[in-house]
């Protein structure tokens, strides 16, 4: 996300950044997630009352995992049973994300999570 100010003229003001990380040179700023449930509503792999949380799941997983010291191999562990387990990586959140939050990114991180 190199010029965020665009991405926020279109996102209407929505954007509450979180975080930023360094990816491959490139800085990535993080949003806080609005809970609108978009990313559900196109989510290919969810269907409510299913073992698999969506994508909202992942980022606040990863969220939660880079802020907590104890209790990381917990949220590892749950994050893989309703998350990783279930996703086919269509990346249909991330395209209708009113906020754009980069889901791939907070997938990539839990996955090499321990």
């Amino acid at each position: 996300d190199i010029n965020p100010g665009d991405r926020q003229c279109e996102c209407k003001g929505l954007m509450e950044p979180i975080d930023i990380l360094q990816k491959n040179g490139d800085y990535v700023i993080l949003h806080k997630c609005l809970k609108c449930g978009l990313c559900l509503e196109v989510c290919p792999n969810y269907s409510y009352g299913s073992d698999f949380f969506g994508p909202l799941f992942a980022n606040d997983s990863y969220m939660i995992y880079n802020s907590q010291t104890k209790d990381r191999k917990h949220i590892a562990k749950t994050y893989k049973k309703h998350f990783a387990a279930h996703c086919s990586k269509a990346l249909s959140c991330q395209t209708v994300c009113p906020v754009k939050i980069e889901t791939l990114t907070s997938i990539l991180k839990m996955n090499r999570a321990k």
